[in-house]
């Protein structure tokens, strides 16, 4: 099995151990493994991931003797359903780092979409039709959380229905969704519900200012959903009695187009 890594620099030394898993379980990992990337010549690029059952390679650490320790090249968490850096930089695929094989696909959009973001690389949505399209993720409203990087380049000058969808259920705009909207509702809006009689709104002016990145992560935890923008709680919802399945970020119908970028989208399975 081939794999191509991004983001090595020359010269360093990298440790890496492989592990084989099936259906009846895992083996154990294998021993460590260092390989020094050339000192001139630049590193290539991660591809893919492989799914269960195969085999999982796992990177365990940068060492550089004087330096500090760079992290993981995928996120090892079970809790963790999604994880999008949109980092790639190119193409029509946005791999899912998470391990878990819910790679997004990029529709109605080029490599100029692929934009310096708030780490690494983004996508940069038209406000007209960009999306990209997941499987069906649900999230359970007793037990998840939504994380990610928005900065907008939208001015929300109107009511309720001048919005710009970040995340949610394509095809609907009254499904479940997260979303930009107009000064009316405050700047912010968590739709919880299935239509505009039973919806829920985050009701905070200027939560999530434009032109410059904002960090929003929603957790959902026994049937109250609680916001927090730029790590300060800025509302919460109680009383929610559906779960939450989304399938695309920056565009959920033709009205609520998002204008601006996305960046480091994570889904857990935990509040």
């Amino acid at each position: 099995t081939d794999f191509l890594v991004t983001g090595l620099t020359p010269g360093v030394a990298y440790e890496f151990r492989v592990r084989a898993y099936n259906a009846a379980g895992n083996s154990d990992y294998s021993v460590v493994k260092a390989k020094t990337t050339d000192a001139t010549y630049e590193p290539t690029e991660f591809e893919k991931f492989i799914r269960k059952p195969g085999i999982e390679i796992d990177a365990l650490c940068e060492m550089d003797l004087g330096k500090e320790f760079e992290g993981f090249p995928f996120m090892r968490d079970d809790d963790l359903v999604l994880c999008l850096p949109f980092d790639e930089g190119t193409g029509v695929t946005a791999y899912d780092k998470s391990g878990n094989g819910n790679n997004g696909t990029l529709i109605n959009m080029e490599e100029g979409n692929w934009v310096d973001g708030k780490v690494g690389k983004c996508l940069d949505f038209d406000g007209e039709d960009d999306y990209v399209s997941i499987s069906n993720i649900t999230i359970s409203k007793d037990a998840g959380a939504i994380s990610l990087w928005v900065y907008s380049e939208a001015d929300f000058t109107g009511q309720r229905l001048d919005q710009g969808h970040i995340i949610g259920f394509g095809g609907d705009k009254f499904k479940r969704y997260l979303a930009l909207v107009g000064s009316g509702i405050g700047g912010y809006m968590l739709m919880s519900e299935t239509n505009l009689n039973e919806e829920n709104f985050v009701n905070v002016v200027d939560a999530v200012p434009k032109g410059q990145w904002n960090h929003i992560l929603v957790s959902f935890d026994s049937g109250v959903a609680t916001s927090f923008v730029n790590g300060s709680q800025v509302d919460q919802i109680s009383g929610i009695t559906n779960d939450w399945t989304l399938n695309r970020m920056g565009f959920m119908h033709a009205d609520v187009p998002f204008t601006g970028k996305i960046d480091e989208v994570r889904i857990y399975k935990r509040a």
